[in-house]
């Protein structure tokens, strides 16, 4: 394998380059405050140092194919090209106005008309779009309901070729539980190398989610969904089950049974919660007790660092540092 000392040498010298780049003004600080003796002799410097060594000599240790390799090179690139160029790199991208519920809580029943539906980008629009956008990290497709939207895997496609779109997002309300299963196989066979999340909304238990959604029999087809796409899970290691509730006057008293339950009876990569926002449909379903959603807040972020199967790669502690960073700042509002 003397292949992989210089490939392990090599990212080494990478990533030790992109954290002295990062932390520049750091380093730069610690030296004319404390010495440079300070910023070597330093745990934390010593930490990083021994975390690019190892991270150097695993991946030049590791014998994938060729093909892999340069998905990895590829990204690291797309990194670089971030840093330097400064454009986003995650898109929330509305594919569709229609839907199939009726959410009291939902901002969107307003476009679910024909009219729009006549508005709506053409494949070969987005196509346009996608081609005069650079590297996306993540990619979030929203509605509506995603999953009606018939092209919705060619628009995956999309992203995928023409921006190397690494992550896809995917809400639904489960009311189509053999379309989305089908639908997420042939995004997952267009797009191998990309990570999917898709997201099962549940607002409540039983009736009571069903009565929120406007939907009878929705809870039903959410556990159908579930299971469909448990199946799939075990073929597909890029496939993350995840789901969300939204936190409204509707369901804040039933918060704690409705995570206990998502959490004893579904086997999530990430459960989130979601504060009721917008132009609802029911005006009601705003006048939440904001003193609950901060104790349901805190039920969410305990229930995730408690639950290990929340933490299958790095990537995924990032992306749920995320929302649980924004529902702080939404109490501090």
């Amino acid at each position: 394998i003397s292949w992989t000392h210089p490939i392990a040498f090599f990212f080494f010298l990478f990533t030790l380059f992109l954290f002295l780049l990062f932390n520049f003004g750091l380093f730069i600080f610690a030296i004319q405050k404390r010495g440079p003796h300070y910023l070597f002799n330093s745990v934390f410097f010593e930490y990083v140092f021994s975390l690019a060594i190892g991270f150097g000599g695993v991946v030049g240790g590791v014998k994938g194919p060729l093909s892999k390799s340069k998905e990895f090179f590829k990204k690291y690139l797309n990194l670089t090209k971030v840093y330097f160029l400064k454009k986003p790199t995650y898109l929330i991208f509305y594919v569709t106005a229609v839907c199939n519920s009726r959410c009291k809580m939902c901002f969107n029943w307003k476009y679910n008309t024909k009219k729009v539906l006549k508005e709506e980008l053409t494949l070969e629009e987005i196509e346009k779009i996608s081609k005069n956008m650079g590297y996306l990290q993540y990619v979030t497709l929203g509605g509506g309901e995603p999953y009606l939207r018939r092209d919705i895997d060619k628009i995956c496609k999309l992203f995928y070729r023409n921006n190397n779109a690494e992550t896809f997002s995917i809400p639904t309300n489960c009311l189509t539980p053999k379309l989305i299963a089908d639908k997420t196989k042939r995004m997952l066979n267009l797009c191998p190398n990309a990570i999917f999340r898709v997201s099962l909304s549940i607002d409540g238990i039983g009736e009571l989610h069903d009565k929120i959604r406007g939907v009878k029999g929705n809870f039903k087809k959410v556990e159908e969904t579930y299971q469909l796409l448990e199946k799939l899970r075990k073929e597909y290691p890029n496939l993350e089950i995840l789901a969300n509730t939204t936190f409204s006057a509707y369901n804040q008293n039933k918060i704690k049974e409705i995570h206990g339950y998502v959490r004893k009876n579904f086997n999530l990569d990430l459960y989130g919660l979601t504060l009721v926002r917008g132009n609802t449909r029911n005006l009601l379903a705003k006048k939440v007790d904001m003193s609950r959603y901060e104790e349901a807040v805190k039920i969410f972020e305990d229930g995730y660092f408690k639950n290990k199967g929340e933490r299958r790669h790095p990537l995924q502690r990032i992306l749920t540092i995320l929302p649980i960073f924004t529902r702080r700042e939404v109490l501090k509002t």
